[in-house]
């Protein structure tokens, strides 16, 4: 019986295998794995007739090539990077990687070998095949598909009526009773109306562009046993945490539904600490118990100090709609909840669905094994590796102490405060900054890369000292009244007049821990939710701006994106997503224009002109905000450019060594402004006694920068709650002291020069 060819596009493969297949091709290309098949149905027997047809599909899968209209589908997800789809141009599968025999207890057994890269990208498809060439050479195929057709009809009405679960996907590509029985069932969800649910997406990438819907993908086990298992330096029982700091590497807070069992959750739970819980969306569950999964997993997100109604929970094993909706039911206004639904909606027929897997079993030539929530659902080739991965479980969960709650712990539960943020920091910032009491630029002086300021490194230093030679006018003689600490911006009511500055290369000048995306998400959600709002930074990674604007757009559009100093086409591109993020304002650090990566771009970037302003300008169609004025001659030609805002700015010393402070420019440059420009100033400023005095020179509101770097790292959220706290705190009190009630009436004589 020869049957049609099964699988005809290599976008017919599971979303996730993207997702892996980037950060493999970017960080472990030189790895090598086995994959085995394994039929786990103890009744199912594959004849010869059926395996000489499933070689025969395989070699037809491999001739297959990538499309460029599949590759520009591809292009178009947003963390995709071109250098993974010139890989994928190139890519093709390779029937030299097969073994395929009779050789099993179940008539089948297949084997694939090479790199990692090749590899994963076989799973799913080879699965389909097996599927497909079963049941149509094992049973009247039209009956089943008859029975499929029903079957189906009867839960799309049930799920139109009886129930409600919320957001789903279909994710049916591996077992599904054939190709035309899955295209059927995703075209028909997605013409069904509900209520109370929303069909969303598939994971079969070829379907999700056909049918115009959202490719659904996380991370395999695969991901986790490889990463952390395929290195003989690492110890198993820390799979989870080299596996998710990998993925944070690669994909920053995109693409982040993490996966809890590959070496049980109790363990996944000890790496999950408060950096990867805030970067990460939500997690999955394929194992175990769903409501004592969902229940532990809400209860570390609250240990944590994170609210779990902005985390997802997705659920994905072995799911029907009725076991769907007693789920969403359970879960309902408690967190944000999504399910997965695979073989119910893909292969339900008068037969019982095939129960076939394939695993990694060997990688760089060492075992690795999954350890599942759900006795039998493991799988390796080698009971002894089981066995010692299990006592390397046991070992860490009874003796390895988690550390990164020590501090939630001492303080019983009260609100983290700004010192103990920095004594968390230090351990997490790495080498160049050395996260100072006082951030003051001495320790770290002409340290580039790395924070400290350009040359012989006084211009940061002189930053901070201009501040601190400024003095504040005490006035208590004056009506006992509540200050006012709130800024009207751009249509915005803010709760203080300060706002996080634009920090780039975070992961080259203050350690690993974060990455440039992960610093912008936590950033710009924790500034939104303590009343301010940040500025994101920019970079010649692309991700970094695609990143920085989603942040903003989850944030409401509180935030401030700034765009480096490119040239016109870049910018326009740039300018394109900061609309869609609904962002209030955004601004250009022109203060920039001396970094060497700008200059070396073809065309370069750098300067700008007043006409080149009026352009960036009109492309923007927001408030514009110049960085980077440091004299009235600057501020006249913003001016002159349309710039709603200015930052008095010397791009804190890294730029331009020895340049005055800001705090000594700060006052001519408002006096010649007058009002007609808002009037930020950074530089040094380090407490509230200092926003004071900035506002008493002139300024509307000030930016900080590096102490907030320090509180990301610290704490994350809550660490950027505990630095606006002081901050503010000290604005109030200086305020109270100086006899003022609001931020209009900090004025020239609240300070003496």
């Amino acid at each position: 019986m020869k049957l049609n060819q099964i699988i005809t596009s290599l976008l017919e493969t599971d979303m996730y295998k993207f997702s892996m297949g980037e950060a493999i091709y970017h960080q472990f290309s030189d790895y090598k794995t086995t994959w085995t098949f394994k039929c786990r149905n103890t009744d199912v027997h594959f004849t010869a007739e059926m395996v000489q047809e499933i070689k025969e599909q395989i070699k037809a899968y491999c001739s297959l090539r990538f499309t460029e209209e599949e590759l520009e589908y591809l292009n178009r997800i947003t963390w995709i990077k071109g250098s993974y789809i010139d890989f994928l141009r190139l890519w093709q599968p390779r029937y030299e990687d097969f073994k395929i025999s009779d050789e099993a207890e179940c008539g089948l057994s297949i084997e694939t070998f090479g790199t990692w890269l090749n590899t994963s990208l076989y799973e799913i498809p080879t699965l389909a095949i097996v599927n497909e060439v079963y049941f149509r050479m094992a049973y009247d195929y039209d009956r089943l598909y008859a029975s499929f057709r029903e079957r189906l009809e009867q839960k799309i009405k049930d799920a139109s009526g009886r129930y409600e679960i919320g957001s789903f996907s279909e994710f049916g590509l591996r077992r599904r009773l054939s190709a035309e029985a899955q295209e059927l069932a995703v075209r028909k969800l997605k013409e069904a109306e509900f209520r109370g649910s929303e069909f969303v997406g598939t994971s079969n990438v070829y379907l999700a562009k056909k049918y115009n819907l959202t490719p659904v993908g996380t991370m395999a086990h695969e991901w986790i046993m490889c990463v952390g298992q395929g290195n003989h330096k690492h110890n198993p029982a820390y799979s989870n945490w080299y596996a998710l700091d990998a993925w944070v590497r690669e994909y920053g807070v995109l693409n982040g539904i993490a996966l809890t069992d590959a070496i049980t959750t109790d363990c996944f739970l000890r790496d999950f600490q408060l950096t990867y819980a805030t970067l990460f969306s939500g997690v999955r569950h394929d194992s175990g118990d769903p409501v004592e999964w969902g229940e532990k997993m809400i209860a570390h997100y609250r240990k944590l100090g994170i609210d779990p109604a902005g985390k997802t929970l997705l659920f994905s094993d072995s799911l029907d709609f009725a076991r769907a909706h007693e789920l969403y039911e359970h879960f309902r206004n408690r967190t944000k909840v999504a399910f997965g639904i695979g073989t119910y909606i893909s292969n339900d027929t008068e037969v019982p669905a095939l129960n076939i897997v394939m695993k990694t079993t060997l990688c760089n030539g060492m075992d690795v094994a999954k350890i599942s929530d759900t006795p039998g659902k493991g799988m390796c080739k080698n009971p002894d590796y089981v066995h010692y991965l299990k006592r390397c479980i046991d070992w860490r969960m009874n003796h390895d102490r988690i550390k990164i709650l020590i501090y939630r712990q001492r303080r019983r539960n009260r609100p983290m405060n700004y010192t103990e943020c920095i004594e968390q920091a230090r351990g997490r910032i790495g080498s160049h900054c050395k996260a100072c009491w006082e951030c003051n630029g001495r320790a770290c002086k002409n340290q580039m890369p790395g924070p400290g300021a350009k040359g012989i490194g006084d211009t940061a230093i002189r930053n901070y000292d201009k501040w601190k030679e400024i003095r504040v006018q005490m006035d208590t003689l004056v009506e006992n009244r509540p200050c006012d600490t709130t800024l009207e911006l751009f249509g915005r009511t803010f709760q203080y007049p300060f706002f996080a500055g634009p920090v780039g290369a975070v992961q080259l000048h203050y350690g690993d821990c974060l990455n440039d995306i992960s610093y912008n998400d936590i950033l710009v959600s924790a500034c939104a939710a303590s009343g301010i709002a940040a500025f994101t930074g920019d970079g010649t990674d692309s991700n970094v701006m695609v990143a920085a604007t989603k942040a903003i757009k989850n944030a409401g559009g509180l935030g401030i994106p700034t765009v480096k100093p490119w040239n016109i086409e870049v910018i326009r591109e740039k300018m394109a997503m900061v609309k869609d993020s609904g962002a209030f304002a955004v601004a250009m650090d022109i203060d920039a224009a001396g970094l060497p990566f700008l200059k070396n771009l073809t065309p370069p970037a750098g300067s700008k002109s007043v006409e080149d302003l009026r352009e960036v300008k009109q492309a923007a169609g927001l408030p514009f905000i110049v960085k980077g004025i440091m004299t009235v001659k600057g501020a006249m030609k913003a001016k002159e450019a349309g710039a709603d805002a200015i930052v008095v700015s010397n791009h804190g010393g890294r730029v331009l060594d020895q340049c005055p402070a800001t705090a000594e420019v700060l006052e001519e440059i408002a006096n010649a402004v007058d009002g007609s420009m808002k009037i930020f100033v950074d530089g040094g400023i380090r407490s509230g006694v200092d926003v004071f005095k900035a506002l008493a020179l002139g300024a509307d509101a000030v930016i900080i920068a590096r102490p907030f770097v320090t509180a990301v790292y610290g704490g994350a959220q809550e660490g950027v709650e505990a630095y606006v706290n002081k901050i503010g705190s000290e604005l109030k009190d200086t305020m109270a002291m100086c006899g003022v009630a609001s931020l209009k009436e900090i004025t020239r004589d609240c300070v003496r020069v």
